[in-house]
């Protein structure tokens, strides 16, 4: 009994092992319409931004997984070759230790040679305090710090991108436009149905001419009959 606890504990420790090793690393991209961004490969109807990739790390960035996520970033910017700017989500990571540091300075010099910005996006507390105390804020930028996603996106949309990044358009924005096709819809029945009415009453008022001319000429006829 004692032994297959043991050996149950030990073969747990190495599946946390190895699934902290594989170190996830997802695109998320934007939900057509919102300001909401989820994994692109759960989530098909999502748009990407054209030159820009948001990649969130699936937990923490440590000595276990800091081969995996740098693999999995190379690989991706290989398959990208038009992406300019890639923010790098850090809501997930509640820790960083100096492994997983120097792996994000490594990337961030590999990109930075290959003309790609970066950006630290959500990054918690303790994970700020870190990257701050080993100055990993100032190689990166302290304008390149971003609360959420949509705060990095509005600055790039203020900056020189080809080509711009697209707006998302709004949940009132898409009522609106919904409310006007809808409306324009109803105009074009109504005015149809206007010019069928239209062509009803010229063609009731020729039948009655046509009638009344019909009943005119026989009294005529029986006039000039009589004359």
């Amino acid at each position: 009994t004692t032994f297959g606890l043991a050996a149950g504990f030990g073969v747990s420790i190495i599946v946390l092992l190895q699934q902290s090793a594989r170190g996830q690393v997802a695109e998320l991209a934007n939900l057509p319409g919102t300001d909401i961004y989820r994994n692109i490969k759960c989530f098909p109807r999502a748009k990407r931004l054209d030159g820009v990739a948001i990649m969130r790390f699936g937990g923490s960035v440590n000595f276990v997984n800091r081969k995996s996520f740098k693999e999995q970033l190379l690989k991706f910017l290989d398959k990208r070759p038009e992406v300019h700017t890639v923010a790098l989500d850090m809501s997930m990571a509640n820790g960083v230790d100096v492994s997983g540091l120097n792996m994000l300075r490594s990337v961030t010099k590999i990109f930075k040679a290959r003309e790609v910005n970066i950006c630290l996006v959500g990054c918690r507390g303790p994970v700020r305090h870190f990257f701050q105390r080993c100055k990993f804020s100032d190689e990166v930028g302290m304008d390149l710090w971003f609360v959420d996603i949509q705060s990095a996106i509005d600055y790039l949309r203020t900056q020189d991108t080809s080509p711009p990044l697209p707006i998302p358009e709004s949940k009132d924005a898409k009522l609106e436009r919904r409310h006007q096709a809808m409306e324009e819809g109803r105009d074009s029945k109504r005015e149809g149905k206007t010019s069928s009415g239209s062509s009803h009453a010229i063609g009731g008022g020729v039948r009655s001419r046509r009638s009344n001319s019909g009943r005119l000429n026989p009294v005529e006829n029986t006039v000039v009959r009589r004359a």
